[in-house]
């Protein structure tokens, strides 16, 4: 269940097909229509990144996760990071047929990482705040 959860993403209409093959045809008429029919209507300007990512958080495309702003002394990253909400979307897009097929792409990691912090964010009451913390030496917090 948690393997199928993780390859086809949490929308219903992937998620609870009975078939592979039907779950990646209803995915790409998904990615489709929001490329081509949503994400114009919503975007109006154009004029920014900035807009274009709270689009995409708005239309629970992406998460961004802020950085911690604590009170230190070290140099720490100041960016944001961006999360991809719906794993399924993005394994469509990947050509990535199973959940096999995603074991030996290279940004496994990164799609695992992904899956692991959403599922901990959804655990969390909807008020909670989260952030990450990275300086510029490179040590991490992810969450």
């Amino acid at each position: 269940m948690q393997t199928t959860l993780w390859h086809r993403g949490g929308f219903p209409g992937s998620f609870l097909t009975p078939t592979n093959a039907r779950s990646i045809a209803w995915r790409e008429a998904f990615i489709d229509t929001h490329l081509q029919r949503d994400l114009p209507l919503l975007s109006v300007s154009a004029l920014s990144m900035k807009h274009y990512l709270d689009t995409l958080t708005n239309t629970f495309m992406i998460r961004q996760l802020q950085p911690y702003a604590g009170n230190l002394k070290k140099r720490f990253i100041k960016s944001l990071k961006i999360y991809r909400r719906d794993r399924g979307r993005l394994h469509t897009l990947l050509f990535a047929g199973s959940a096999d097929a995603l074991l030996g792409h290279p940004i496994i990691s990164a799609l695992w990482e992904d899956w692991v912090i959403g599922q901990a964010l959804a655990s969390c009451e909807p008020q909670a705040s989260a952030s990450f913390f990275r300086t510029a030496a490179g040590a991490e917090i992810d969450l």
